[in-house]
């Protein structure tokens, strides 16, 4: 399939599978979603507009919705009361100085929706992370300063503590956290569909999430709960699940070996646990993708390789193993001769030794 028609396969399926997780944000939130994600998707075109003006001899070949995906899903990391003018912001600059720079449509080097979001957590950290109650009757003001707001799961892990959250709330999203990013169950079924699409690689899906839960169980953040409530935690907290589900396991053409797609998942989340256990950031997902964009194309080789150095420690470990077993064996034998010598020298008179 041609890398234009594979990207408006993949730019269609993203938005039907994110519409789901929009209604479910609209249920727990209400009519302020729908403002936020109208506001971000009108500055997203907006931004593609101005290039468009800029490129007018390339205006057929770049003229397209592609800017709609990247604001629906740039808003599906926002706070429910995160002002208007920051969804504006974070969707123009996914566009303007990721999308466009690198040639804009399918050519480009970061994720744009991640890669703006990360650049809103360094410079307006507060307003993105922090949350209102589920459930909460929100207005409709520019601004909401007259509503409680509440850290997520993912800033009381960072700090070492943790919440008692039951496992139905995990899986429909009753828990304070970004839009699209906390309803568990429908972010799974959605995800379902796409990988159904082919538009994801279910390799790189169950790499990092296998690789996110058996560092969590063997290796939890939390002494104080039970392994697999750590492995509940890690799964559902910092957009891990929302970022490997739409945007990291989306098959860009980089990747063409199953091998390749397995060590990206392996990198992903390794690297998603890597930055939870030394850093002191409440969202890594985004940093670490952005890095995996520049790693992708490489994960073919790195998968080549792993496996040949493992088979290459494995004959060589066959070889000191067999080594080190024939020179116990001559160990034994040696000693069981010893043995046998010094017991001769008691039995047998004609060697010397005493008479019983």
């Amino acid at each position: 399939m041609p890398a234009f028609s594979r990207y408006n396969k993949q730019m269609t399926d993203t938005v039907v599978a994110l519409v789901p997780l929009l209604g479910m944000a609209v249920f727990h939130y209400g009519t302020r979603v729908l403002i936020l994600t109208a506001v971000s998707m009108l500055f997203a075109i907006i931004a593609d507009g101005v290039f468009l003006l800029l490129h007018r001899e390339r205006k057929l070949k770049h003229h397209d919705l592609s800017v709609i995906p990247i604001a629906l899903t740039f808003v599906m990391f926002l706070p429910a009361t995160a002002p208007y003018w920051l969804a504006a912001v974070g969707s123009a600059f996914a566009v303007a100085f990721v999308r466009e720079p690198f040639g804009g449509h399918y050519n480009t080097l970061f994720h744009p929706a991640t890669t703006a979001f990360a650049f809103l957590l360094i410079c307006f950290n507060t307003l993105c992370t922090r949350y209102p109650s589920v459930m909460q009757s929100l207005p409709l003001d520019l601004v909401v300063t007259t509503v409680p707001l509440y850290t997520s799961p993912a800033y009381r892990l960072m700090l070492g503590g943790a919440e008692s959250i039951d496992l139905l709330d995990v899986l429909l999203g009753n828990f304070s956290g970004p839009l699209g990013t906390t309803c568990i169950l429908v972010m799974a079924c959605c995800g379902l569909y796409l990988m159904v699409r082919k538009t994801t690689s279910f390799e790189i899906v169950l790499a990092a999430v296998a690789t996110v839960s058996l560092c969590s169980y063997f290796l939890p953040r939390l002494l104080t709960v039970s392994p697999l409530t750590s492995v509940k935690l890690e799964l559902s907290s910092g957009a891990f699940l929302f970022i490997t589900l739409f945007i990291a396991s989306v098959d860009n053409g980089e990747m063409q070996t199953r091998l390749g797609k397995i060590t990206y998942g392996v990198l992903f989340g390794g690297g998603v646990m890597l930055f939870r256990y030394l850093s002191k950031i409440e969202m890594v997902s985004p940093f670490v993708l952005i890095i995996m964009n520049t790693l992708d194309h490489r994960c073919d080789d790195y998968g080549r390789n792993l496996v040949a150095a493992l088979w290459w420690l494995l004959k060589k470990g066959k070889q000191l193993l067999l080594g080190l077993l024939c020179k116990i064996k001559k160990l034994i034998i040696f000693l069981w001769n010893g043995l046998f010598r010094l017991i001769q020298k008691f039995v047998d008179p004609s060697e010397g030794g005493k008479k019983p």
